[in-house]
């Protein structure tokens, strides 16, 4: 360890422990200085202290049974019990001794301030800090100060060691995933990782936390512990991260944790996040605030938390905390009752309270409207259920069962905190009809489109509670996406409460940014056609009926069928192979009626293309099409036999690929295979967000490439919507690949690097030695010397932007079109990008950079994968190709010229990326358009011919000889190939194909 790094983490460290010790009165220890249970991570002096200060007849009467050796007897109960529950359980129900004793381990302060007793009792719990606490007892630890033996600080209740942290400082050159590094590095079996409840990783400016770890442990079990996207310094010289020593290491704070909070078992338990333990205190304190000023409630409380937050945890801890809140004595909720409508997910919260309360009689759980009534605490003469607690303190109930003026006429000598969980759309509701315009830009004309839509009781709930006062009730809503009147009504100075937001969500790791990689179907096909003519792969077809589409009725048969053949092309092309080859889809209809005709279409498509994957649809009710009632449990039967919930059949059934909803599970659905969504619905607003934020939840092998298609043309609002939640959401509607060469210029123009830069960088991040890290790392620091040095601030960040323009727009284009050898300059360019933008972030450490390297390789195996194999097609002095291909006579396939009628442009679907035709296939079908060379008869006709429409030819004379002679061919030279390449849409493309190249050699040889 140098000199500089020891001394900037020793300063940091000795101010960490001083405010722990002059704010909180904790204890400050050296390792060397106290005696310590290495296997029980107990410091008995402390434990003793708190025995003899709390329980002295208790401990005398012990120790009187057990004799000299009752500190050894003591240990191996208290190491047998925490065989059974984890540290933080054991503590909370002390040691059972034998069945005469039991000694406490702690004392929470009491509820009530005029209970004595109990609050002399709290104050005698012994908090202190044990400093480089050697886990492994080795006194040639100590002796070499091998701090890879020992951690910096950890933090002891009555002697319990409970919380470890390791400390960096950035002036050291470090940072805090350096701390999470070294925790990675040691030996997690030593009893202080897995007996300590929170495992801490800090640097002076931000905070990671763990609570177990995997075997062997990884960086993924740390997860951010901040107080937002950057921790602001709140005074003086004080560091970023204050708030760890001056809010969650409080004593107040830790006995709050391990009362309210920690839940779980020894495989693991769980912890507050940073805005959750914030949100819940903020609203504990204005409550008691308020209450003890007013001596009455009618509070209102908006919590915008993103998805990825964790709300069900939220609400456990807003009602552990809330439950038995008193103010001067006095308790103030009688009830608490969380709303939902999660009548599909209601069980997640379930089991989080039964984990959490793991009390009989607390929790009611109301499906019914006379549960409600029970639970309440009325007696219903005719009415009975006996899973009903009667007068329960926690009632968990369906939104639209709780009619709720009138029910709460009957409480009003009862205060009750509502919890108002977000409208999960989930159930059957009422469905009202409404007209959406639909802008079409190309003919500037705007149609509407008829949209069945479910009310949103949330919202309608939060309106009636607006017009009225509610003295003796409290309301929390909690949504991800408010709306304007939601704010309004419930938010302070015109906004939430409490905001945990997308940005943060996204940059800690817990939802994917989907916003990135949606596009109108019109914009995929048309930035095709943008792509230069060696480089059109014509991947995406026009729709046969387009105009027609945005003309006609969104339930027309015709346009239905005709996207089902495009949703099943991309799918197959852009999905499939996701997520380890399990990737699915959601199809999102503007009505029962278009999810029913969806359902037929789609898998009459399939069966057609010989395609396993199977759907499911979801709408509500029964709907009349062609004189045939059709609900979702018959059009589900035969993919889903048993019945099951629908959304627990898409999870398990691999093979069920598309699901089809009309109003279902836009909100509040959580399938993290969910890859591509296809929206036929017109969106807008916090609908739009709740919609397509479906596919946002991370899993491992789900890359950040997910891809929404919208058939409505209603790009811009969703871009407009995500951007009231979202910073920074990038529109693509203008997206052109020449964008690429032209940003790429720009940033050489700079002066900063050469393209010899780039190609260093792309030798050295494709070797395959790992100590080419080092002088790739030397010459990424090496240009950030220049740009430094070259460059004031304000150019360097204007640089930093271009850079990332790049790799966001590469990733976008990537994302839709595979690229070629030919692109190789913007591929390399891309992996030096990605790269040198990142080592301008002032944070990046050499792990960091280690990591980046492993990410970009990840995603330019992609572009290799699919490159492989893929022939460059020759090309003439002729660039135009005019020339092309055939007059060589090798007959490959990728020189054959691009159609020009729309209907060919249809069909004419480049073979090498479309349809995945393996390699071996692909050889074949070459020898096969060699062959069709030598081929004079066939020659012959399409030469007397060559005067004649050149469709009508092939249609009437050419295409019977053709798909003759091509199964013919591949039945007797790869019969192992015949299912793979006589599927119809793969032999018209070859047989016309090979026609219009054909046609074109026996054309410029006349």
């Amino acid at each position: 360890m140098s000199k500089q790094r020891k001394d900037w983490e020793r300063i940091f460290e000795d101010h960490f422990c001083h405010q722990l010790y002059t704010k909180w009165g904790y204890r400050i220890f050296r390792d060397s200085e106290v005696t310590v249970d290495k296997e029980n991570c107990i410091h008995w002096d402390k434990l003793e202290q708190f025995w003899e200060d709390t329980q002295r007849p208790t401990l005398q009467a012990v120790k009187s049974e057990l004799g000299h050796d009752w500190k050894k007897d003591l240990g191996k109960k208290i190491f047998e019990q925490l065989q059974e529950k984890p540290l933080f359980q054991l503590l909370r129900d002390g040691l059972k001794v034998n069945s005469q004793h039991t000694l406490d381990l702690l004392y929470f302060k009491p509820e009530r301030s005029d209970n004595k007793h109990q609050e002399e009792l709290a104050k005698k719990n012994i908090f202190s800090a044990i400093r480089q606490y050697h886990f492994t007892s080795a006194a040639n630890a100590r002796q070499e100060e091998d701090d890879r033996q020992s951690i910096d600080i950890v933090v002891c209740l009555n002697g319990f060691a409970i919380i470890t942290l390791e400390l960096k400082h950035t002036l050291a050159k470090q940072n805090v995933l350096d701390a999470v590094k070294q925790y990675c590095e040691r030996d997690t079996e030593r009893p202080i990782f897995y007996r300590a409840f929170v495992h801490i990783a800090t640097d002076d400016e931000k905070a990671k936390i763990a609570t177990t770890f995997s075997k062997p442990p990884v960086k993924d079990d740390f997860r951010e512990f901040n107080t937002g996207l950057i921790n602001q310094k709140i005074s003086g010289d004080d560091y970023a991260v204050q708030y760890l020593y001056n809010e969650i290491l409080a004593p107040d704070s830790v006995l709050n944790f391990i009362e309210r909070y920690l839940y779980g078992n020894t495989q693991g338990w769980i912890f507050p996040r940073y805005h959750q333990q914030r949100c819940v205190k903020r609203i504990y304190n204005d409550i008691i605030q308020h209450y003890s000023k007013k001596k009455s409630l009618n509070l209102r409380y908006l919590i915008q938390h993103s998805a990825g937050s964790g709300k069900s945890n939220t609400i456990v801890w807003l009602v552990q905390n809330l439950r038995n809140l008193h103010v001067k004595n006095q308790k103030v909720f009688d009830h608490i009752i969380i709303l939902t409508h999660r009548i599909n997910l209601d069980d997640q919260i379930s089991k989080d309270f039964l984990k959490a309360i793991g009390q009989a009689g607390v929790v009611a759980y109301c499906k019914k409207s006379n549960d409600v009534r029970l639970a309440l605490g009325d007696r219903l003469e005719n009415y009975r259920n006996p899973e009903i607690p009667i007068n329960a303190p926690v009632i968990v109930t369906i939104l639209h069962k709780f009619s709720f003026l009138k029910d709460l006429a009957d409480q009003t000598g009862k205060n009750i905190c509502f919890i108002i969980d977000e409208a999960h759309t989930n159930q059957e509701g009422k469905l009202h009809e409404k007209m959406v315009d639909v802008f079409d830009e190309a003919t500037g004309q705007t149609i509407q489109q008829k949209v069945e839509e479910e009310d949103d009781e949330q919202e309608e709930l939060i309106d009636e509670i607006a017009r009225k006062e509610f003295p003796n009730l409290c309301f929390i809503a909690l949504t991800a996406t408010p709306s304007d009147k939601t704010i309004e009504h419930f938010g302070r100075e015109g906004r939430a409460f409490d905001v945990y937001s997308m940005d943060e969500a996204i940059a800690e790791g817990y939802i994917m940014d989907v916003a990135k990689n949606i596009i109108t179907y019109e914009t995929l096909y048309e930035l095709n056609y943008k792509l230069p003519d060696d480089h059109q792969q014509n991947e995406y077809p026009t729709l046969q009926v387009y105009r027609a589409l945005k003309l006609k009725a969104f339930e027309d048969d015709e346009v239905i069928k005709e996207k089902c053949k495009i949703i099943v092309s991309i799918f197959k092309d852009r999905t499939a192979d996701k997520i380890e080859g399990k990737a699915k889809s959601m199809i999102v209809t503007s009505s029962r009626l278009s999810a029913v005709k969806y359902k037929l279409y789609l898998d009459q498509e399939l069966k057609k293309r010989g395609l396993k994957w199977k759907t499911l649809v979801a709408f509500s009710g029964q709907i009349n099409y062609n004189d045939t009632f059709y609900s979702e449990t018959k059009m589900n039967k035969s993919n889903n036999p048993q019945n099951v919930k629908i959304e627990e059949c898409f999870e398990k059934g691999d093979e069920i690929r598309f699901l089809i909803v009309a109003n279902k599970f836009q909100v509040g659905f959580s399938e993290k295979m969910l890859h591509t969504m296809f929206v036929d619905k017109a969106l807008q607003d916090r609908n739009a967000v709740q919609t397509i934020s479906r596919l946002n939840r991370i899993y491992p092998g789900k890359k950040f490439d997910t891809l929404t298609v919208d058939f409505t043309n209603s790009y811009d609002k969703i871009i407009k919507a995500f951007r009231k939640y979202q910073s920074n959401v990038e529109s693509h509607k203008e997206a052109n690949p020449d964008d690429l060469y032209k940003i790429k210029d720009e940033l050489l123009k700079r002066g900063i690097f050469t393209m010899e830069d780039v190609e260093e960088c792309v030798q050295l991040f494709n070797s395959e030695n790992p100590a080419d890290v080092v002088p790739l790392s030397i010459l990424l620091t090496k240009i950030k010397s220049i740009l430094q040095a070259k460059a004031k601030s304000d150019k360097q960040r204007e640089f930093r932007t271009l850079l990332a323009r790049y790799v966001s727009l590469f990733g976008f284009i990537r994302a839709l079109f595979r690229l070629r050898f030919k692109d190789k300059i913007l591929i390399d360019f891309n992996i030096f990008t990605s790269l040198l933008y990142k080592k301008l972030d002032p944070t990046m450490s050499t792990e960091d950079l280690e990591e980046e390297i492993k990410k970009v390789k990840l995603k330019t195996f992609d572009i290799e994968k699919i490159s492989e194999g893929v022939q460059e097609p020759e090309r003439g002095d002729d660039d135009e190709g005019g020339n092309s291909g055939g007059q060589r006579g090798d007959g490959n396939i990728t020189r054959v010229r691009p159609m020009t009628t729309v209907e060919e442009v249809v069909i004419a679907i480049n073979l090498r990326f479309k349809e995945r035709v393996s390699p071996e296939g692909v050889t074949v079908v070459e020898n096969y358009l060699q062959a069709l060379q030598k081929d004079n008869d066939l020659k012959t006709t399409i030469k007397n011919n060559l005067t004649q429409n050149e469709r009508q030819v092939y249609d009437l004379v050419i295409k019977s000889i053709m798909d003759k002679l091509y199964t013919d061919y591949i039945i007797n030279h790869s019969p192992q190939h015949y299912g793979e390449l006589t599927q119809e849409n793969i032999q018209g493309f070859i047989n016309q194909s090979a026609y219009k190249m054909l046609r074109e050699i026996l054309r410029t040889a006349v």
